[in-house]
């Protein structure tokens, strides 16, 4: 079944990595504000009582279904066209996107129209067990052969390919 979920989100600047036992870095107070794209988690609010108005809601799109033509024609197309910010830019999406029944010209074509492509996996194993056990092997198989699977059959650059999640949010090794 064809599922669309919304999360109101914050954007982060960009991904951290921690080594396993070592805590992430702290937050810099100094020098981290909205306009940079950086904003601590555990800052005060800087909306207060202003007119919320003035800020940017955000808004996340995902889907994470294979891409078939009656949902691109009749769902994301007009979605993607048809639409636009309040600020004149295009609405964008990210579309995580599985191997299993996947039209890749349809990928290709919201590519071009600069949706954000991202890897859901190769088989969208439905255990939960599987991904929680998943090693680092099987985690490499399933994201990276999904990502050059994307590019190869949707013609997309893999440095174009930005992203990932496991099927029921399951985190590996938990």
């Amino acid at each position: 079944m064809f599922k669309v979920l919304l999360l109101l989100c914050a954007i982060a600047a960009g991904p951290v990595i921690c080594k396993k036992d070592e805590n992430a870095a702290e937050c810099p107070s100094k020098g981290c504000t909205i306009s940079e794209n950086c904003r601590c988690s555990d800052a005060p609010s800087f909306i207060g009582k202003a007119n919320l108005d003035d800020y940017p809601q955000l808004i996340s799109i995902v889907t994470d279904d294979a891409m078939k033509r009656e949902i691109h024609n009749d769902i994301w197309l007009p979605l993607i066209s048809n639409y636009q910010n309040p600020d004149g830019n295009p609405i964008i999406c990210t579309f995580f996107v599985p191997h299993e029944y996947t039209d890749y010209s349809l990928i290709n074509t919201l590519y071009n129209y600069g949706q954000e492509i991202a890897v859901h996996s190769i088989t969208k194993n439905n255990l939960q067990s599987y991904w929680r056990n998943a090693n680092e092997s099987t985690l490499t198989q399933e994201f990276l052969g999904m990502k050059k699977i994307l590019a190869k059959f949707a013609n997309i650059p893999e440095d174009q390919i930005i992203g990932a999640r496991t099927p029921q949010f399951q985190l590996a090794g938990m």
